[in-house]
């Protein structure tokens, strides 16, 4: 389920979906890390229509970059199966399903929605003010703006004077790593869980890597 709201939802909904199950004692310390190094991924709203129709106007571009990145975050997931292996012992727990009236159901995610919204929000504004700074253009501001900030340094990339695969390869980097804008709303959102964030760190780098191997 992780996985699934990750790729679908896009960032951050796949972090905080591994840290609830941790929480609600359905899945081990040990696999909640796990998740977090493959399970919070971008969703197909921006690579195929911000990325691939609106900034690169080309759909094939889209489908080609979404691909490439959720082949590259089960490719983490599967490197990170040794992760913990020893210290792994399954929660004893039952799926089960709170009994809330439909009041409560839409006090919970309206409050939920809204903290997540000013977090996401905010995470962005900060990191896009600090990208801003890098003036100077070419390659290597393009890059350190999508570190930071992955959507400013996608639209910096597209606009470079380089061939289409270079800007295709580079944009499938910056978003698969996600920037620190991102990095910051998962700390912001996981914070409560106590989990480390080693495992999420070293995944997401490792999954920018593959996926501009894979693109």
């Amino acid at each position: 389920s992780a996985f699934i709201l990750g790729i679908v939802s896009g960032y951050p909904l796949g972090a905080v979906t591994a840290g609830e199950l941790y929480a609600n004692n359905y899945i081990s310390k040990t696999e909640a890390e796990r998740l977090l190094a493959f399970c919070n991924n971008s969703g197909p709203l921006f690579i195929l229509g911000s990325v691939g129709i609106a900034i690169y106007s080309n759909i094939k571009y889209g489908i080609a970059l979404y691909v490439a990145h959720i082949l590259a975050a089960l490719t983490v997931g599967i490197l990170f199966r040794f992760y913990g292996r020893n210290k792994h012992t399954a929660p004893p727990t039952r799926m089960t399903t709170p009994e809330r009236s439909m009041g409560e159901i839409f006090d919970i995610a309206l409050q939920n929605s809204i903290r997540n919204i000013l977090t996401v929000c905010g995470a962005v504004l900060f990191f896009s003010a600090i990208s801003r700074l890098f003036l100077v253009g070419g390659v290597t501001s393009a890059l350190v703006s999508g570190l930071l900030e992955f959507v400013t340094g996608t639209v910096k990339i597209s606009g470079l004077t380089i061939p289409i695969m270079d800007k295709l390869v580079f944009t499938s980097v910056v978003v698969g790593f996600a920037g620190l804008s991102v990095h910051a709303q998962v700390m912001a959102v996981i914070a409560r869980f106590h989990l480390s964030l080693a495992p999420y760190i070293i995944g997401k780098a490792m999954h920018g890597i593959i996926a501009g191997l894979y693109m």
